[in-house]
């Protein structure tokens, strides 16, 4: 005959569940990290080799286009190294938004150059 498991231990079999279910979801969160390239291998020279590399490369998406993990490459001019493997997960989805101008305002570019010429 078998008896009924009580209350207490019906909770602790829930957060025996609970507990490896955070175990598995902090193991897993520690892979992603080792599976991206090692950015400690970077020198100044990796970051020129890209710039170089990409300096008159052209978006072939636009604005409202929705890029996935397999568009990647298409991204890899845009999005400096190191950076770009962190993007590349199953779930990856970017929205390519309206481009802005980033340019100083004529009054703050006046200033500068007034108060702050070498």
């Amino acid at each position: 005959m078998s008896r009924k498991p009580s209350t207490a231990e019906k909770a602790g079999h829930k957060y025996t569940a609970l507990a490896g279910l955070l175990v598995v979801a902090g193991a897993l969160a520690c892979v992603r990290p080792a599976m991206a390239q090692d950015v400690k291998s970077y020198t100044r020279a990796t970051f020129d080799q890209w710039l170089a590399k990409y300096k008159d490369a052209k978006p072939d998406f636009k604005p409202g286009d929705v890029l996935t993990a397999k568009d990647i490459e298409r991204i890899r001019p845009f999005i400096f190294p190191g950076y770009l493997e962190q993007l590349n997960f199953p779930e990856f989805k970017m929205v390519i938004g309206t481009p802005v101008d980033h340019t100083p305002r004529k009054d703050y570019m006046a200033c500068t150059r007034q108060n702050f010429e070498i």
